[in-house]
């Protein structure tokens, strides 16, 4: 009688609860806008209004296009809210330019339609029939320049949910786990994916291709670099998991963003700050995580604290069997409390085919565990150091007398030095102009500038 009584309770939460929603927008009629061009309008309500101002709106989460485009540069602000809130009713707002809907000289509908592909892309779920649609028009522009100025996207008219609610979601995914379904990672890996793309994009796959090679690792605790230009490098650590999340070794993340927005002379070695966690069987968490940790930070820095992270997550977490850091090419601040690690620590180095700094090289030698970049995998767990290693085009030797690699060409390496700050600084100038940018340091209490230095000026941090 219990096993009928189980199997009903799985076939109920498998068919009731995983319910597909009735959509609002078929893909018949996103794909052939102008064909469906009525029963696309019969979906909305039609609003005018002179002018859009989301910052004036409560309990609304608004997603920017921008004048004539459909892309949404900037989906955090949606993700960072969603798991707490119902969604009451979308409103995708356009300027009303020219006033004569024949001068358009944008095809509406299809314009519409791509928008609202974006969203749905971002979070199908909006795409509900139980969702209330409206189209909103500014009235308030005279000229293109005028359009230009108003605000153009999608506008989320949401509630918070209660403690009930929240307790009720909660236990019908624990439902689902204990009937046997598979977590759903397809939100988690959607929201990654623009991550990366909003942060400039994959620019090589190097992190990928070293976790794909050492599927091996198992229980690893993941100490991930999150400042400025790793953003797109480190996220290909989750996208990894996500996509080989039945087999993924990784149990633990932790995220350091090398002290918040502190400034440099705050710094101090081992207390600078700045580290997240996060458990891999909470992806939603994870990412919540990781969106916080990169808020919080500044970026542009050059040294880094990677050992006081690792030391900061061995604590954290201690029935780990791997210790992995996915590092980047600069400066370790704290190199000397290498000594301190007392357990084998797997480098993966971040866009480390062109050049290698040995900090990170030796961090794995000194500590007996393995370096990894793109294209090797060089080991250091069995005892035995090669004095001679050649990786990325450099060649380093090892100094027994400093027990550590050197560069053996000195001049190479005071070029990869100068190399390296100028990639850096380069970097944080192209980050500034993309849209993960402007979700940065949102939670620092005048974390820079002027108020900044007034603030700490007068001790009010």
């Amino acid at each position: 009688m219990f096993r009928t009584l189980t199997l009903c309770l799985s076939l109920f939460f498998t068919t009731f609860l995983v319910a597909e929603p009735i959509v609002r927008f078929s893909k018949d009629l996103l794909d052939n806008p102008k064909k469906h061009a009525k029963e696309i309008e019969k979906l909305f309500k039609i609003q005018i209004t002179k002018k859009v101002n989301p910052a004036f709106l409560k309990n609304t989460t608004a997603l920017e296009n921008g004048y004539s485009k459909y892309d949404i540069p900037n989906a955090e602000p949606w993700y960072q809210v969603k798991e707490g809130v119902q969604v009451l009713e979308v409103s995708l707002v356009f300027s009303k330019y020219p006033k004569d809907f024949n001068f358009w000289q944008t095809n509406y509908y299809e314009l519409l339609a791509n928008r609202l592909k974006t969203l749905f892309d971002i979070d199908p779920e909006l795409n509900d029939m139980e969702v209330k649609y409206n189209l909103v028009l500014e009235t308030e522009c005279e000229t293109e320049e005028d359009a230009k100025k108003l605000f153009h996207g999608f506008l989320i008219k949401h509630r918070p949910l209660t403690k009930k609610e929240l307790k009720e979601r909660e236990a019908q995914r624990a439902a689902l786990i204990a009937a046997g379904a598979p977590p759903d990672y397809s939100g988690v890996k959607r929201r990654i994916d623009r991550y990366m793309k909003n942060a400039g994009g994959m620019l090589d796959s190097s992190v990928y291709k070293a976790l794909n090679r050492n599927k091996q690792w198992e229980d690893a605790l993941v100490v991930i670099d999150w400042t400025s230009s790793m953003y797109q490098y480190s996220a290909q650590c989750l996208a990894w998991h996500i996509d080989y999340a039945d087999t993924s070794g990784i149990k633990y993340f932790a995220f350091f963003n090398d002290g918040d927005a502190k400034w440099e002379y705050e710094k101090k070695l081992g207390e600078t700050g700045g580290i997240y966690f996060g458990s891999s069987d909470n992806m939603n968490k994870v990412v919540r995580v990781f969106s916080m940790a990169m808020r919080k930070g500044l970026g542009g820095g050059m040294p880094e604290n990677d050992v006081e992270a690792i030391l900061k997550s061995m604590e954290k977490y201690t029935d780990f069997k791997e210790l992995i850091l996915i590092g980047d090419n600069s400066v370790i601040r704290d190199f000397d409390l290498w000594d301190q690690i007392k357990h084998p620590v797997r480098v993966i180095l971040a866009d480390g085919d062109w050049t290698v700094n040995p900090q990170y090289l030796n961090l794995a030698y000194l500590t007996g565990g393995s370096f990894h970049t793109g294209v090797g995998d060089w080991n250091f767990g069995d005892g035995r150091a090669d004095t001679l290693l050649k990786i990325s085009g450099m060649e380093f030797v090892l100094d027994k007398e400093l027990n550590l690699y050197v560069c053996k060409d000195k001049e190479q390496c005071r070029y990869m030095d100068l190399e390296l700050a100028a990639r850096e600084k380069k970097n944080l100038e192209e980050l500034k102009n993309k849209p993960i940018y402007r979700t940065m340091h949102k939670d620092n209490m005048g974390g820079g500038g002027f108020k900044g230095w007034w603030r700490r000026l007068w001790g009010k941090d």
